[in-house]
């Protein structure tokens, strides 16, 4: 005779299965977000990294005497030395450096965050007309860009402190919120 499973023993199974099946799920899920975490995490650094890198590489060059810091505003101005012709040097005719910026004397280079796109920009522009001659993005997620003067004022400014803060959410505008935050001190060269 054959014996058949009763209804208790198969919503009891069912139940048992449904159990498993949501412990399996949770646990895929929560792998998964771990995931997500990491690689956004490992993104953000590597943007802050990025613009932080752009930023410290030209300010080495730059000098306090071609500066100008809007703390307010989170954007630097400034020159580098360039050569203006493949037959000069950085040095003019007086023996004094060309400041300027991409082999202009008459241009600039400037840092500021885009409160809109989130973006660290850098920017040549033309003294004369206050034009945009090019534009680099440097980092996105953007969401802070602080500039520091060291030492502080009335001593004579010798370079910058930068801080650069990423942030971005995890899945979507809700949840958490992941950031990566850089902080640099660039010591002027000339």
């Amino acid at each position: 005779m054959k014996r058949a499973f009763t209804l208790i023993e198969l919503m009891v199974a069912v139940g048992i299965l449904a159990l498993l099946l949501s412990l399996a799920f949770s646990m895929f899920n929560m792998g998964n977000l771990g995931l997500d975490t990491s690689r956004i995490q490992l993104r953000l650094q590597q943007e802050a990294r990025r613009g932080m890198e752009a930023m410290v590489r030209d300010l080495y060059q730059a000098s306090a005497t071609n500066l100008t810091v809007d703390l307010i505003g989170n954007r630097v101005i400034f020159k580098v030395p360039v050569v203006v012709s493949p037959d000069t040097d950085i040095y003019d005719e007086n023996g004094n450096i060309r400041w300027g910026a991409e082999g202009n004397a008459n241009h600039s280079i400037r840092y500021s965050r885009e409160g809109s796109s989130r973006q660290l920009i850098r920017e040549i522009i033309d003294d004369a007309t206050n034009n945009v001659i090019t534009t680099v993005v440097c980092a996105n997620n953007l969401q802070q860009l602080r500039l520091r003067r060291f030492p502080n004022p009335p001593q004579q400014i010798r370079g910058l402190i930068i801080t650069i803060t990423c942030q971005k959410y995890l899945r979507g505008n809700s949840g958490t919120q992941l950031s990566a935050e850089l902080e640099s001190q660039v010591s002027f060269r000339n």
